[in-house]
């Protein structure tokens, strides 16, 4: 606010990702706070364009746990685990877009 930038839920949560006040179980437990105060009283056709962001932003996150846990795999797994452990991240990432397209294309 002090920035003249706007302070919705949306924009609260780029900033605090943005910091990296997200991370963990305490960032967890910060982005779910954020996310129950922003739709706690949204009126029943607003909800859904809520869930949609919800499912979107565990989207990005997804993303980001997967590009974590290969650059750890690639310090710790002797090479003969390295792809397949790419292939279990990809089938969950794919199940997760596919996941994302239904919600988008479902009419909340």
């Amino acid at each position: 606010m002090r920035e003249g930038a706007p302070h919705g839920a949306a924009m609260v949560a780029t900033a605090l990702e943005r910091d990296g006040e997200l991370a963990g179980h305490h960032g967890i437990r910060i982005a779910r706070a954020l996310t129950d105060v922003a739709t706690a009283g949204a009126d029943p056709v607003s909800l859904g364009y809520y869930a949609k962001a919800v499912v979107t932003r565990a989207y990005r996150r997804g993303y980001h746990e997967a590009a974590q846990s290969m650059a750890q795999a690639a310090a710790e797994l002797p090479d003969d685990q390295l792809f397949e452990h790419l292939l279990v991240i990809g089938r969950e990432r794919r199940t997760a877009s596919r996941r994302l397209i239904a919600v988008r294309a479902a009419e909340i």
